[in-house]
């Protein structure tokens, strides 16, 4: 295994198995506001979910971390802030959506990375 740069240390077991647990939350809740108006994306985010909670369950390696960060959705382009048409008003389920979109993005990286301390 290769040593960590300086300063850097493993996420503790706690940190990755509350971001498990929050990722799969999120999931499910953007995954039932998502059902009505793409069916694509909330199938995605329940998948994703699944997966989260099978290695709250199972365990985890920081492999399967990786694996699972790497296939979360890409968010929708209307969360993108350097997108064309950001700023333009969003459907009611859009706004409701977008924060926890943005969330389960910010876990992925988190998950695929090592703490610094």
């Amino acid at each position: 295994m290769t040593p960590l740069p300086p300063g850097f240390q493993p996420f503790s077991a706690e940190d990755r198995q509350a971001q498990l647990a929050e990722l799969e939350a999120r999931c499910r809740r953007a995954a039932s506001v998502c059902r009505p108006h793409d069916a694509r994306r909330a199938q995605e985010l329940e998948a994703l979910a699944g997966a989260a909670a099978g290695l709250l369950e199972a365990g985890h390696d920081q492999a399967a971390l990786t694996e699972l960060a790497a296939g979360a959705p890409r968010p929708p382009g209307w969360t993108d802030p350097r997108a064309l048409d950001a700023g333009l008003p969003l459907e009611p389920w859009q706004a409701e959506v977008a924060p926890d979109l943005d969330r389960i993005e910010a876990l992925a990286v988190l998950l695929r990375t090592l703490a610094r301390r």
